[in-house]
C-alpha cells in the first residue's frame, strides 16, 4: 500500500506532494477492514470511504492519465475526486498507480533501502503514505540489519 496514490493538482498539472505543501498533513487516513479505506480531514464533515479491493485500472474504460510523457496512473471515482477537490480548495484528481509499474526505490530519497528491494505502484512523489503494522515491522527489521 505504500504510496500507492497521488493527488493530481489539475490547474499546476504536478503531482501534490509532503515535501513541498503542509495541506497535505491534516488527513487521517485508517482501514476500517481489510478491504475498506476511511479518509478525514477537518474541511469535511464526512468522511470518504474507499474500497481498496476496485482499482480503477479494472474499471471498463480506464485510461491512465498522461502528462509530459509522464505516466501517472487511474484515475480514482468522480465521487472521490469530488470530495478531495472540496476538500483541498482546488481542482485535484486522485490517481492510483497501475499494477504493472515496477520500480527500485531511490537509494538517495529511501536511504533504508536495499538495492533488491523494489515496490509495485510506487510513485516517488505520492502525497498520501499509508503505513500499517505490517510494514512498520518490516522497516524495523530492515534497519537493524
Amino acid at each position: 500500500m505504500d504510496r500507492e496514490w497521488g493527488i493530481f493538482d489539475v490547474q499546476k498539472k504536478e503531482l501534490i506532494a509532503n515535501h513541498n505543501t503542509t495541506e497535505l498533513l491534516q488527513f487521517t487516513l485508517e482501514f476500517d477492514d481489510a478491504d475498506t479505506l476511511i479518509v478525514s480531514h477537518p474541511e469535511s464533515a464526512e468522511d470518504l470511504v474507499i474500497d481498496i479491493t476496485k482499482h480503477p485500472q479494472n474499471r471498463p474504460g480506464a485510461h491512465k492519465m498522461e502528462l509530459y510523457n509522464t505516466k501517472y496512473g487511474y484515475p480514482e471515482s468522480e465521487e472521490t475526486n469530488r470530495w478531495f477537490s472540496t476538500v483541498l480548495g482546488r481542482p485535484v484528481i486522485l490517481v492510483r498507480h497501475p499494477y504493472d509499474v515496477l520500480h527500485r526505490p531511490r537509494t538517495q530519497m529511501v536511504p533504508y533501502a536495499r538495492p533488491q528491494d523494489r515496490s509495485e505502484g510506487f510513485c516517488y512523489n505520492s502525497s498520501i503514505l499509508l503505513l500499517n503494522e505490517s510494514s512498520l515491522k518490516d522497516l524495523i527489521n530492515v534497519m537493524r540489519h
